[in-house]
């Protein structure tokens, strides 16, 4: 019994040390620079890239285009549409979003 009681003690005061061990490597690691800098998210934009925009019925590339004050050639670019082409209901466009690209209020 007594072999039993110094094995559990044993086995208790090794898991004690290994979480002790992970604590004090993992309290030396740090997740950001205290100047606020994240490398791991430097990728990330202050602001959209481009608007995802999903054809409705009657849509058409120029309607689209002048919804949100881009040329035909600009939205076909970054679609790789080429010239006229048809759009259907549920197509997914992306409309790039430069300092000008804003969506028109209809009057």
């Amino acid at each position: 019994m007594r072999a039993k009681l110094k094995e559990s003690a044993n086995k208790r005061n090794a898991g004690l040390a290994l979480a002790l061990l992970c604590a004090a490597f993992l309290g030396g690691c740090e997740t950001a620079p205290s100047n606020g800098w994240n490398e791991a998210n430097s990728w990330q934009h202050d602001r959209a890239t481009y608007f995802t925009v999903v054809v409705h019925k009657g849509d058409t590339v120029s309607t689209i285009a002048d919804r949100y004050d881009v040329s035909d050639e600009t939205l076909e670019r970054q679609n790789d549409l080429p010239p006229r082409a048809t759009l259907y209901p549920g197509d997914v466009l992306h409309v790039p979003a430069t300092s000008g690209t804003r969506r028109r209020r209809d009057a």
